[in-house]
């Protein structure tokens, strides 16, 4: 349904931007959103959206569309499904913020293998839920083309599991 209605709304002229994306998106959600939710009685569509701001050039930009046909620009990161309340927690610990620029100060290696990390964590031992591999992706400004974001699971797997390990060596003092 997406699909067919951007077509249509590429086909009139209506699409310029990724900002235009974004509205029929929006759109789209909120009345699949009214005629659906009711029936299965919770919000069921949550998605992220992202490309060029001008489509072929400009910035990367990155979406997250929910309920009730809202989408706002993603700053910083994002974590959607089942396990994401379990990510945003892991993942505060794993994004520092340079504040006075407004980025993460990292590589987009680095950042890759931050989000392999909290997925397998949440997907081996938090959320059953959370299914397979990561599969990252990513987009750089004014390139058109979309990356596989390679990490070794193997590496990723380690770092989870010693990280674990670290946490049960944790003690508290009543004193």
């Amino acid at each position: 349904m997406f699909e067919k209605t951007l077509r249509e709304n590429i086909s009139d002229g209506k699409i310029n931007s990724l900002l235009s994306i974004k509205i029929v998106a929006e759109n789209l959600v909120e009345t699949t959103e009214e005629r659906y939710a009711p029936k299965l009685q919770q919000p069921s569509l949550h998605f992220m959206l992202g490309g060029l701001s001008n489509l072929n050039k400009g910035k990367a930009v990155l979406y997250e569309i929910g309920f009730p046909g809202y989408g706002q620009k993603i700053k910083y990161s994002s974590f959607i499904g089942h396990g994401s309340p379990y990510a945003r927690t892991i993942a505060k610990y794993l994004f520092p913020r340079d504040n006075k620029i407004g980025v993460i100060p990292l590589a987009c290696k680095d950042i890759v293998n931050r989000v392999a990390f909290c997925v397998q964590w949440v997907g081996d031992d938090i959320d059953n839920y959370v299914g397979d591999d990561a599969q990252i992706m990513y987009l750089l400004d004014d390139d058109p083309q979309i990356h596989d974001a390679p990490f070794n699971k193997g590496k990723i797997t380690a770092k989870v599991k010693a990280m674990q390990q670290n946490l049960t060596k944790v003690t508290f003092s009543t004193k």
